[in-house]
């Protein structure tokens, strides 16, 4: 199919990556650079928080405190929250928009999801 047949697509495909990168900036921020000030410019996001903890916990020599233990909890859940809406995103809005490809006559995105490991 030609580019033109296709271009009532664009607008679509925009959307589910605004989605995508919207759900992915409460894991990380991607202007992170690991470089200069970027931990006082931007706030740390799940995945950096996470990083944090597992460190902290890793270099003691005693058990978790009750506070990390807390933190834990608190991350978890958001680990949860965001692997739903995930979860939420792939079965509504990209399977809404495989079918759009399907109908003409396109190869589907597939996306296949790990299982929570905590």
């Amino acid at each position: 199919a030609s580019d033109r047949s296709n271009a009532d697509l664009n607008p679509a495909a925009d959307s589910l990556e605004q989605k995508f990168i919207a759900l992915e900036q409460n894991l990380i921020d991607p202007r992170m650079t690991g470089r200069g000030q970027d931990g006082v410019r931007w706030p740390i996001r799940l995945g950096g928080q996470l990083g944090y903890l597992a460190g902290g916990i890793a270099t003691s020599d005693f058990a978790p405190t009750a506070q990390q233990k807390d933190v834990h909890a608190g991350l978890e859940k958001q680990v949860r929250d965001n692997r739903i809406t995930l979860e939420q995103l792939i079965q509504r809005d990209l399977n809404a928009f495989n079918n759009r490809l399907r109908a003409k006559g396109l190869k589907a995105i597939e996306v296949v999801l790990p299982p929570i490991v905590f």
